[in-house]
């Protein structure tokens, strides 16, 4: 799909990007218009929550608003995965004191006691952490009574409901990486055309490849964001860069399964392990999580936000924030402002990490030079207002993204999937047009929009870069500086 010239240009005034799931709070047409005008680049769809009708509603919503303001939102369908719960517990509301004992069992017949699926009582042993509530509740099994019993003591204890979040931290249960709500909810990103799918609790790049299987058989081709929340994703954490399209540091869940104070090196490895290879990474959790309750973030939860910026993570994620918090547009405007002002003096990424890009050499070679002639020109005193990208998937924008340019990209696709795709990107206005029939033409006619739109003046200097062979994939082999 592609639309024609004249198109609107909204050059983005910051370059990492806000996330926003979409919720209760936001699904009001005129809210989800200012929260887009202030600054959100992609919207989420928690399909944890929420029916499909409901989110559908959304979707043509955004797409409509979206359409409407001359921008490009890409969807994000956010899968449940293997989502572990107890079942019903002795009490209406159990209240368990550090200390005592409690039985764990497949069914309700001791008190106090929890109970607990039979697949999962039976891969655990004496001395397993139970982390239950978002690891507000902490159980250690003291005695394996058989597969369908345990006896726990509490070492953390409090007040506890029925159906609340288990983990087993270090512990790996053979529990499907896809489920059955999982292809159902695929299904409907399909049906919505949503750009890209986050997978929950993934472990092992085998979880992505099996999961790519089941896309195959719907004919569904979204790019893939996996979500690190497990310790064994940490530590296999390489190969799983490689199998995805993009990575989201899911701290919540994450912060049970690791020790909370190992979270913020792991975040700040898992960021550089992703910009090494050009691959995109979100920063996810309780980034601004006092403002679901109040006007004003937190000291801290600025410096959070912050920290995102300086490890120069591509997109910061709003949650609960934007969902069912009180001042969801408040909080984006916050967000926004907060990222704007980190960014100063904050791009670039050191050439040994071009070095390293895995990716074609002539690519790597392309984006190398571009860098270099920019610096060149700049050293020189004659500065470059952008860079613009001619491309078709959006790779060689996402490798160029990955070296944090210091100036913006402008990037244009025939492809209006793509040019979703890359409103993920560090620094990337994306813009789709249909291109002329060559790429000189293709220039010419970019360069006078730009000039009509203002985006540019008469004498800036522009550095393009595309293919030969316009309107053919993975042949970017050109590179020129011109003036508008």
């Amino acid at each position: 799909m592609s639309i024609t010239i004249p198109y609107t240009i909204n050059v983005e005034n910051k370059k990492t990007k806000i996330l926003a799931t979409i919720g209760p709070a936001t699904s009001d047409p005129e809210i989800l218009r200012k929260l887009i005008e202030d600054g959100v680049n992609l919207c989420r769809l928690n399909l944890k929550h929420g029916e499909h009708s409901w989110h559908e509603n959304i979707a043509h919503q955004v797409r409509s608003i979206a359409e409407d303001l001359g921008v490009h939102i890409p969807l994000i369908v956010d899968l449940q995965g293997p989502d572990i719960r107890t079942g019903e517990v002795s009490s209406p509301i159990l209240k368990l004191v550090d200390g005592q004992n409690v039985f764990v069992e497949t069914k309700l017949t001791d008190k106090p006691s929890i109970e607990l699926k039979k697949e999962y009582i039976e891969g655990l042993k004496t001395g397993q952490i139970i982390l239950i509530d978002d690891g507000r509740i902490k159980l250690r099994v003291i005695e394996k009574v058989n597969t369908t019993k345990l006896v726990c003591v509490v070492e953390e204890g409090g007040e506890i409901g029925s159906k609340k979040s288990v983990f087993f931290p270090g512990l790996n249960l053979n529990v499907p990486a896809v489920t059955k709500k999982d292809i159902d909810d695929v299904t409907f990103g399909k049906k919505i055309n949503a750009e890209y799918v986050a997978i929950s609790f993934v472990r092992t790049a085998k979880d992505i490849k099996d999961f790519k299987r089941e896309l195959a058989k719907i004919n569904y081709n979204p790019k893939i964001i996996s979500k690190i929340e497990t310790l064994k994703a940490v530590k296999n954490i390489d190969s799983i860069i490689k199998e995805s399209d993009a990575i989201m540091v899911a701290r919540g869940d994450l912060g049970v399964e690791i020790q909370v104070e190992a979270v913020p090196s792991v975040q700040k490895q898992l960021i550089k392990k992703c910009i090494m290879v050009g691959k995109p990474v979100i920063v996810a959790t309780q980034m601004l999580k006092s403002m679901v309750n109040s006007p004003n973030p937190t000291r801290a939860e600025v410096s959070d936000v912050a920290n995102a910026v300086f490890d120069k993570a591509d997109a910061v994620m709003l949650s609960e924030e934007s969902a069912i918090g009180k001042y969801p547009v408040k909080t984006v405007k916050v967000m926004a402002k907060t990222l704007r002002y980190s960014e100063i003096n904050n791009e670039n990424v050191d050439e040994e990490n071009i070095n390293r890009l895995d990716i074609d050499t002539q690519l790597k070679a392309i984006v190398k030079t571009a860098k270099h002639m920019q610096a060149f020109l700049k050293q020189a005193g004659e500065k470059v207002k952008y860079f613009v990208i001619l491309t078709e998937s959006g790779i060689t924008a996402q490798y160029l993204s990955a070296t944090r340019p210091n100036i913006p990209i402008i990037a244009y696709s025939q492809d209006l999937t793509a040019t979703r795709q890359m409103s993920l990107l560090y620094g990337v206005t994306s813009v789709c047009i249909k291109f002329e029939p060559t790429v000189d033409e293709s220039i010419a006619c970019i360069i006078k929009n730009l000039l009509k739109e203002k985006v540019v003046k008469h004498g800036d200097k522009l550095i393009f870069i595309s293919g030969q062979n316009i309107g053919k994939a993975g042949q970017t082999d050109s590179l020129r500086c011109l003036e508008a």
